[in-house]
């Protein structure tokens, strides 16, 4: 907790604290945290508190209390502002789900649902910018990985079907065309009407003057349609689209490619921007202020073989 409220510091931060002999406070491991940190550590002495100067402050003026009929509820400037999506420097596009979807839907429950994608996306990438196929072994970390052997194992052959899937597929082809330029993991800022985020795009390439926007996905579709798997993704994969027009000047075709089938997915237009619409609501109205509980329900160890 204390290392994220201090990482929220965008140019300088303070903090105060006891410089006690014996080391043992946060003001002291924040020093050891800190190091020969760039740009210095300025270490100030307590100031004194100077109870004279406090003793004769000018009393505060009296207050005029109205009669009781003219009497009204005070409510405080910032606590009559409607609720909005919490300031911060930019928010992660990934955060902007159109509904937050049951992890039984199609997970497996097993808590390796970010291992299995991350996996995927790296070998991807590191294939078709070297123009050779990765040992997973070696890309997961094997022992060095923090998992069991077991969910090793398991990870590497599901995602190694993945990749033979994908390897046959027409967009394999087309990335492999010598006209065809791609970016992987293209990361990205934009302001988004007021709203900053900021992401990273899995795959956008251009190919016969046309650009093209894939957000990759390893969920189980477990007999739903690609349109109904799909529907939870679209601000994000509106808003990359998005930002990726204003960058290039055209409107990219976007989509969602399915690694377990090798099926591509293109929304309609018309259900992107209603995704849009939706959750710039909910970030209007307040309801995307904090993080549902139901978002971690179910979540097991990192490992399941312990």
């Amino acid at each position: 907790l204390f290392y994220v409220a201090a990482t929220r510091a965008a140019d300088v931060l303070y903090i105060t604290g006891d410089h006690a002999e014996s080391g043992d406070t946060w003001l002291a491991a924040a020093q050891v945290a800190l190091g020969e940190a760039a740009g210095g550590v300025e270490i100030r002495s307590a100031i004194p508190v100077d109870l004279k100067a406090m003793a004769d402050r000018v009393p505060p003026r009296s207050v005029q209390v109205p009669p009781e009929d003219e009497e009204e509820d005070f409510v405080a400037p910032l606590a009559a502002r409607p609720p909005v999506i919490p300031l911060r420097s930019s928010t992660p596009v990934t955060s902007l789900r159109l509904e937050e979807p049951s992890r039984s839907d199609f997970h497996h429950g097993d808590g390796l649902g970010l291992v299995r994608g991350s996996l995927a996306h790296d070998a991807i990438e590191e294939w078709f910018k070297t123009g050779e196929r990765p040992p997973l072994d070696e890309l997961i970390g094997g022992g060095d990985s923090g998992l069991g052997e077991q969910a090793v194992r398991r990870v590497v052959a599901e995602v190694d079907g993945m990749l033979d899937i994908f390897d046959a597929s027409p967009l394999a082809d087309t990335l492999r065309h010598g006209d065809t330029r791609s970016w992987f993991e293209l990361p990205f800022s934009w302001d988004w009407d007021g709203v900053p985020v900021h992401g990273n795009i899995d795959l956008a390439y251009e190919t016969g003057g046309a650009w093209h926007v894939l957000d990759f996905k390893t969920d189980d579709l477990r007999g739903r349609s690609l349109a109904g798997a799909s529907e939870a993704y679209l601000p994000q994969l509106a808003l990359y689209s998005s930002a990726l027009e204003r960058a290039v000047g055209s409107s990219p075709v976007p989509g969602l490619l399915f690694l377990r089938t090798g099926e591509v997915y293109v929304p309609p237009s018309a259900d992107l921007a209603r995704a849009l619409a939706v959750t710039r609501g909910r970030i209007d109205n307040g309801d995307l202020l904090d993080t549902p509980l139901s978002m971690f329900e179910g979540v097991q160890a990192l490992d399941p073989d312990a």
